[in-house]
């Protein structure tokens, strides 16, 4: 598969096995991580996870949830 830019200097490409990420100066790869499917799992878990933390922050911070369900005067 053809290597696809993904921003900041950071290149992947997959070869039927493993995604391939380099960075590159320019003029050369300056770095190489090769993610096998098993990495690349535990890469997704760990995104994931952390997007799903910060979901959590951002909704426990937000104006809504600090407005009580009974906004509209009526008494349950």
């Amino acid at each position: 598969m053809k290597k696809e830019y993904l921003g900041d200097a950071v290149y992947a490409e997959f070869d039927g096995w493993q995604i391939k990420l380099t960075t590159s100066n320019g003029l050369y790869n300056t770095n190489e991580i090769f993610l096998e499917p098993a990495v690349l799992r535990a890469l997704l878990d760990y995104v994931r996870r952390i997007c799903n933390e910060q979901r959590r922050a951002l909704e426990e911070n937000s104006p809504a949830s600090s407005v009580p369900d009974n906004e509209g005067g009526e008494v349950d």
